[in-house]
């Protein structure tokens, strides 16, 4: 039975032939090496909050809920690292019990990491620093569409990040 799935204000609906919920890295892996039984377009989700088509797919969408694991911050370089499922509001508490916060109010709490890392938001910090949440964003790794793992930073390929943390592509 096909999976409906439908954003937080009832405004965008989907039906994907397959919806997926890894728990690891390397079940997602798996997910992507398989074209066969994982249909394209795939297309990632966090917590839906989207009021666009963007996240929608007839193909496969792959829910990043149990993605979760964050590593304690690197408190010299003042940033810490969060899997794409990891909420806003959870990285926020996470930081809160080590004394910790972010740099700006993030109003849209359930927000993912995932979507916070590569996508514009209407949070931003109202002309000052960098602006959008992602321009803060300092490396992303990721799961390539044919299983591999690949990553930018800020050290080693800087125009690929880049371009990964203005990734609001939409496309049927």
């Amino acid at each position: 039975m096909a999976t409906k799935l439908t954003n937080y204000d009832g405004s965008v609906t989907m039906t994907p032939a397959r919806f997926v919920q890894p728990e690891t890295v390397d079940e997602l892996r798996a997910i992507l090496a398989d074209d066969d039984a994982y249909p394209g377009p795939v297309r990632a989700l966090g917590s839906f909050h989207s009021l666009t088509g963007c996240p929608t797919s007839r193909g496969t969408i792959v829910s990043t809920p149990a993605l979760k694991a964050m590593r304690e911050p690197d408190r010299d370089a003042m940033t810490f690292t969060a899997q794409a499922g990891v909420e806003l509001i959870e990285a926020a508490q996470f930081l809160r019990e080590r004394g910790l916060q972010f740099i700006l109010n993030i109003e849209i709490g359930n927000m993912t990491v995932g979507a916070a890392a590569c996508c514009h938001s209407k949070d931003a910090l109202d002309g000052v620093g960098f602006g959008q949440v992602s321009s803060y964003v300092t490396g992303v790794k990721w799961v390539t569409p044919d299983g591999e793992l690949a990553e930018a930073s800020e050290e080693e390929d800087r125009d690929l990040l880049r371009f990964v943390r203005s990734a609001t592509v939409c496309a049927a």
